[in-house]
């Protein structure tokens, strides 16, 4: 596609461009490399690099906050010879999910998209539904926390939502593959940021809201309008959401006259070969919503959720033969934590304990919410550092044990390690062990150094 026919403008030095590329590093020659303002990063710091690797056009942010107009004037300064077109755009991250859609050929319009949020539960349900999809005979893709790809082969992803022009390659490369269906997870940092403006959402699926990345969006009120977003994408069809949460309450409200709302909530917790807890069957029911408004059948709608299983790190089970039951969760916000904990507390015939600790640069108000929590809920609590970042991992963990009403149930082992090694060697037979806060991740980040580290590996060694 030429650079004029992307951009709908006139170029002088027009030229063809091959792909587009967000990261310097990945561009290969006749690449338009797109040199945006990020959160720690700013693109414009990396156009010579970008010309150096052979990119044949450059979009670059021309207003920002910070410092733009000299950035602006540096980017010029860089192309003295002026041979590689240096485009200026406005709100070029705000516009950068139009250019990819564009330059991909809309490929949304080319598939069934089905986007979900909500603060806990986005993971299960696009994991549950893919393999539904899949059941059902249909090519699946998947753009998830914990992978991207045609289900089953998915490849580790970045972020819960990609960047806008990965977003719109992955939908580009699942409509060339001829995949009928597309589940991903819609973060609320997605949508405020922009990411999927132009991705064509079929059916939005509302899992919960409850207290998370306060430190982004400053309060419940911003954190639920983001969210809300998805709902009010141009050509949505379907609205499937969680009727039991007061923030779905209001969304169904907004919305039933509008969309083809199907509402869902759990009136009985049915016995499930592979899944347990209310939280699981409130995915469950969200999966099957979304399958009846697709119009499947009902017996092979209840066929395909017998076979669902939990993706890795949601409620995954560590069992060997005489040695406590080891559980590995995600759970990271107040009311995740305390829906495992009450779930494995139906079946704790021991004690429960609980392993977990609360991310560096994110919000600090729920450390010590989640330790009233696991005090609530556990038995035993061991408090250790999960991705400290550049906090201090004393401080963290200060603000975490201020939430406890008495210490006396509760260990501080900042190393997360030897917290894991704590619990599996001084538990009993017949107690539970909950490693939370983690789930599929398999590394540990502290300051800006990230280090391979798995709950999953560790509770292992120590159980062998």
């Amino acid at each position: 596609m030429k650079l004029s026919q992307l951009m709908n403008q006139p170029i002088l030095n027009d030229v063809e461009i091959a792909d587009i590329q967000t990261d310097s590093r990945l561009v290969k020659r006749g690449d338009l490399f797109v040199a945006y303002v990020g959160e720690s990063q700013d693109g414009r710091d990396y156009v010579e690099q970008a010309i150096d690797n052979g990119a044949a056009a450059v979009l670059y942010e021309e207003n920002s906050h910070k410092n733009s107009r000299d950035k602006s004037r540096l980017v010029l300064a860089r192309l003295q010879n002026g041979v590689v077109p240096c485009i200026p755009v406005e709100n070029l991250k705000q516009k950068l999910s139009a250019i990819a859609s564009c330059f991909y050929h809309h490929p949304s319009e080319r598939l069934h998209v089905i986007g979900v949020t909500g603060t806990n539960g986005k993971t299960s349900v696009v994991h549950f539904l893919a393999q539904a999809f899949s059941f059902l005979g249909f090519k699946c893709g998947i753009l998830s926390t914990i992978g991207n790809g045609m289900y089953p082969d998915l490849t580790e992803s970045k972020n819960t939502t990609e960047g806008a022009v990965e977003m719109q390659k992955q939908l580009a490369h699942f409509a060339e593959a001829d995949c009928q269906y597309v589940v991903m997870e819609v973060s609320s940092h997605g949508l405020e940021q922009h990411r999927v403006d132009h991705v064509l959402f079929e059916t939005a699926v509302f899992t919960n809201l409850s207290r998370d990345h306060l430190d982004y969006h400053g309060n419940m009120e911003n954190y639920g309008r983001a969210k809300e977003k998805l709902f009010q994408i141009n050509n949505l069809k379907n609205a499937v959401i969680n009727a039991e949460d007061n923030f779905g309450k209001i969304l169904i409200q907004k919305y039933q006259n509008k969309l083809n709302v199907l509402p869902f909530f759990v009136q009985k917790i049915k016995k499930h070969p592979h899944l347990i807890g209310k939280f699981n069957f409130s995915n469950l029911l969200a999966v099957e919503n979304v399958l009846r408004a697709y119009h499947f059948p009902a017996e092979k709608i209840n066929a395909a959720l017998l076979q669902l299983k939990p993706p890795a790190g949601r409620l995954q089970k560590i069992s060997i033969k005489n040695k406590p039951l080891v559980v590995v969760d995600y759970a990271h916000t107040p009311d995740a934590l305390e829906k495992v904990l009450q779930t494995l507390k139906e079946i704790c015939i021991g004690k429960l304990w609980c392993v977990f600790g609360c991310g560096g640069d994110r919000d600090k108000g729920k450390r010590p919410i989640m330790a009233k929590v696991s005090e609530n809920e556990a038995d035993v609590i061991v408090v250790t550092d999960d991705n400290p970042r550049t906090e201090s991992s004393q401080e963290i963990i200060q603000q975490i044990v201020s939430g406890f009403s008495s210490a006396k149930n509760s260990i501080v082992e900042p190393d997360r390690a030897k917290a894991i090694q704590y619990a599996v060697t001084h538990a009993d037979l017949k107690d539970i062990i909950l490693i939370a806060g983690k789930g599929h991740e398999n590394y540990q980040i502290i300051g800006k150094e990230k280090k391979y580290f798995s709950d999953v590996d560790e509770a292992k060694k120590w159980l062998n």
